[in-house]
């Protein structure tokens, strides 16, 4: 038996800390200083799972934690700026930003403030430097100060479910079973088509990103991401449905679908950009394992345009649905 070896490279990340002792303010940070760096990588045309991914989240102790993957080059270049970013402080931006963390958190919270002391407090935190993962020492939780601060108290806070929004891509079951070795790709695109949308839903507000699920069996294959929606906010399913949609519109319209593909077609362990995914991750989702060589026979723009035209967008908002196919919302022209 001849083994194949591969030793896998991480691709170049950044993770940045900074804390501040009113944790709530931190956590609304977080939320606001997210936002910002999705803004920078739009304004150069940059596609989330693409060029980049971020996962960001509010760590104990009012500590913030952000981290940042850079798929190329252009995004690896803005690692500076990023670090120099400035949240918007303005009131719609904070009232969103509020309105996502109520539905993250599912409370009733009292906030304590107005939006002008709470905009303050943010800039206390902005004020603080970034500090890279590299360059910490240590943060011990046990030793740090908290207080109050002017956002919110979860003391007492009574359950504040919130409505369920959730997006799904589904591959028709008969195309599934017909072409069973491009599994792998439809996976892969899947998650780059729902990266966008999440990253484009912040325009629509108090939404919050929950987790994503994935259902192969022989009666479904399907992506879902579920999000948590503020239950005072209305949402009709069909303009959910046309956000997602000009989500993929962007996508297609910076050429990142096709780099993608494209991408994948290369990926090498010898090029920090373009490792390969990961093969067990691939074979959990899709039943199949792929190599490097498996990846440059599939990805094509032939078989793009195959998995796209036999590829459901539908999205749920509480019981309402609604639903296009992948290549028809491609196609809809810019309102």
């Amino acid at each position: 038996m001849r083994w194949q070896v591969a030793v896998r490279k991480h691709r170049s990340d950044m993770i940045l800390i900074k804390q501040h002792n009113a944790t709530g303010v931190a956590h609304l940070y977080e939320h606001l200083f997210t936002l910002a760096i999705n803004d920078l990588f739009f304004r150069h045309k940059l596609s989330p799972y693409v060029d980049y991914s971020i996962h960001a989240q509010p760590l104990t102790a009012g500590i913030i934690y952000v981290d940042v993957r850079f798929y190329t080059e252009k995004a690896q270049a803005l690692a500076e700026e990023i670090k120099r970013l400035t949240i918007q402080r303005d009131t719609p931006s904070i009232t969103k930003a509020i309105t996502q963390v109520v539905a993250e958190l599912e409370k009733a919270f009292k906030v304590t403030k107005d939006i002008e002391e709470i905009s303050e407090e943010l800039g206390e935190v902005e004020a603080q430097p970034w500090q890279e993962i590299n360059d910490l020492d240590e943060i011990d939780p046990e030793r740090a100060t908290i207080t109050a601060g002017s956002f919110y108290v979860l003391k007492n806070a009574e359950e504040m479910p919130s409505l369920s929004l959730n997006t799904s891509f589904t591959l028709d079951q008969h195309f599934a079973e017909a072409h069973r070795e491009l599994l792998p790709l439809f996976w892969q695109l899947a998650r780059l088509m729902d990266a966008s949308i999440k990253t484009n839903f912040h325009s629509l507000g108090a939404i919050y990103s929950k987790d994503v699920s994935h259902v192969s069996t022989n009666e479904l294959i399907q992506l879902t991401h579920h999000y948590s929606l503020h239950r005072d906010i209305s949402l009709q399913a069909s303009r959910v449905l046309d956000q997602a949609s000009r989500a993929l519109r962007d996508l297609s319209q910076t050429n990142g679908i096709v780099r993608f593909v494209n991408n994948l077609k290369k990926v090498t362990e010898s090029d920090l950009y373009r490792v390969m995914p990961d093969p067990v991750a691939m074979l959990h989702q899709s039943g199949i394992l792929i190599g490097a060589k498996g990846w440059d026979r599939i990805a094509t723009n032939e078989n793009l345009d195959l998995i796209l035209s036999h590829t459901e967008l539908s999205v749920n908002v509480d019981n309402e649905h609604a639903s296009i196919a992948v290549n028809v919302a491609l196609d809809v022209d810019r309102e």
